[in-house]
């Protein structure tokens, strides 16, 4: 397990092998520095999460042999059962232990030093296992693709962990992982923060061994409109702690325009010259009021300013899940393989010197 996560470039190294790691080009910047005065310029490009410049606010190491229960629920969250138990988003679905249809393996932890990689000391396994028969409901909600009014079939039943406890937007946010060998993004490994308003996927999907086409997908996205309307189906539920600009924190809702849609996004593609599960790769986020960036293995691939997506500064629930696309064949079982997850927020404060100041760090 790593102690910090760093990656330090100094000002005129030569950075080709990184860019060529990457498989793409990376024009050389100067060192990534966050001062601790009232305002911190950024070249962003690189990412250093070491004190005392950031500290840790959450985090799993996995060194347990069971899943930490105050950390993380096992629960898709307020995500309909559709069809009355099939609560998932693309093939699959995620029943909960007591439930007759689930399987211990869909879920273990391994405390110990992986067999693989000696790096990751205590990994957490997300699996999804194919369904003896595929099952078949008409319903188009959450669908991915906006296939309205068609079949879903749901091929696998898999795991999902999401955070019991929201946290505050803004921040840096990354995990290290071993993906799954899929190709055409069959195994669909995701790493997202949601808040009803925006969600920003870290990590959406991943499509392994074709020759230059080796990519994941990132995302940042707005899924709501700025009215508050009355309580609908599609409304999202809003609390104080969710929404604080309502008037007088009164409790409310906001409609969710069409999934992605209407809704403003910006994707991005991460390419690769190795293969995602060939071992452990970082994929990270830095939210700040002026944009969020993405992160592969430490090196920014996309930056998304306030400007095209706003992101809407609520506080946010964390997920990483294992979800399979229509295209699953149900021929083999896959797992997600994650060393750790850590959510930091920064030691700039305001003048008050108690609240993080996200506007001192500029990324140029």
């Amino acid at each position: 397990m790593l102690p910090t996560v760093q990656l330090l470039l100094s000002p005129g190294r030569n950075i080709g092998p990184i860019a060529r790691a990457l498989g793409k080009s990376i024009v050389p910047l100067a060192l990534l520095t966050f001062g601790l005065t009232t305002r911190a310029a950024a070249q962003c490009k690189v990412l250093d999460l070491q004190a005392p410049h950031w500290q840790l606010l959450f985090g799993d190491e996995f060194k347990k042999p069971k899943l930490n229960d105050t950390l993380w629920s096992r629960s898709p969250g307020s995500l309909p059962a559709q069809g009355g138990r099939y609560a998932g988003w693309g093939s699959e679905y995620f029943p909960q232990p007591g439930d007759e249809d689930y399987d211990e393996r869909l879920l273990t932890i391994t405390p110990g030093a992986d067999s693989a990689d000696a790096s990751a000391v205590g990994v957490l396994h997300l699996t999804a296992l194919p369904l003896p028969v595929a099952d078949s409901i008409e319903t188009g909600a959450n669908y991915k693709f906006d296939v309205v009014e068609m079949p879903r079939y749901v091929k696998y039943k898999s795991a999902i962990i999401r955070s019991t406890r929201d946290s505050p937007a803004y921040g840096a946010y990354i995990m290290r992982a071993r993906l799954p060998l899929a190709i055409e993004y069959q195994a669909w490994a995701t790493f997202w923060l949601w808040s009803c308003t925006t969600e920003i996927d870290i990590l959406d999907g991943a499509a392994g061994n074709r020759p230059g086409k080796i990519s994941y997908l990132a995302n940042a996205i707005d899924n709501v409109t700025l009215t508050t309307t009355g309580p609908t189906e599609e409304g999202c539920l809003a609390g104080p702690f969710a929404y604080p600009e309502l008037v007088d924190y009164t409790p409310g809702t906001r409609k969710n325009a069409a999934y992605h849609k209407r809704s403003r996004r910006q994707p991005g593609f991460a390419r690769n010259q190795s293969q995602f599960d060939a071992g452990f790769n970082t994929y990270a986020l830095v939210w700040t009021p002026q944009k969020v960036v993405f992160y592969f293995n430490e090196i920014a691939f996309l930056s998304v300013p306030r400007s095209k997506v706003r992101t809407m500064p609520k506080w946010n629930t964390l997920i990483a899940s294992l979800q399979m696309m229509p295209r699953a064949s149900m021929e083999k079982s896959f797992t997600m393989d994650i060393d750790y997850i850590r959510v930091y927020q920064t030691n700039i404060l305001k003048p008050d010197g108690k609240t993080p100041n996200y506007e001192a760090i500029v990324c140029e």
